[in-house]
Order: structure tokens, then C-alpha cells, then sequence
């Protein structure tokens, strides 16, 4: 009976050491998967909004300048 008892506060040890263990291994993991997620989501929303390289060496803006003279 005392064997039974032993094997038994033996596995609620360990039970405890794992979880103890795990769940801050689990939250790790949640919070850095949630982040690149995050990361990623953002990137390919944007990037696809963007020009591409050639189009950006292509670019040539039309500049337009404007003098007014004071009449004297």
C-alpha cells in the first residue's frame, strides 16, 4: 500500500515538473507564432501595393516650376 501511495505522489510530481515546464514553452511559442504571423499578414498586405523596381528606375516625374514677378 505504501509502494501505491509513493507512485502516485511520484506522478504528481512529475506531472507538475512538466507542466510547470510546458506552459511557459507554450506561451513562448504562441507569443513568437502570433508575432511572425502579425509580421507576415502586414508585409504581404503591403508589398503588393508597391511598385517594382524597374517601374521605380522608369519613374520620371513631371516638375513644374512657377515664377511670379513683382512688377516694378
Amino acid at each position: 500500500m505504501r509502494k501505491s501511495k509513493m507512485r502516485k505522489t511520484l506522478r504528481i510530481s512529475t506531472f507538475l515538473v512538466w507542466a510547470g515546464a510546458g506552459i511557459p514553452v507554450l506561451v513562448f511559442c504562441a507569443v513568437i507564432s502570433g508575432l511572425l504571423g502579425a509580421f507576415l499578414g502586414l508585409y504581404l498586405a503591403f508589398s503588393s501595393m508597391l511598385p517594382t523596381l524597374p517601374d521605380l528606375r522608369a519613374y520620371r516625374p513631371k516638375t513644374v516650376s512657377t515664377f511670379y514677378a513683382e512688377a516694378r
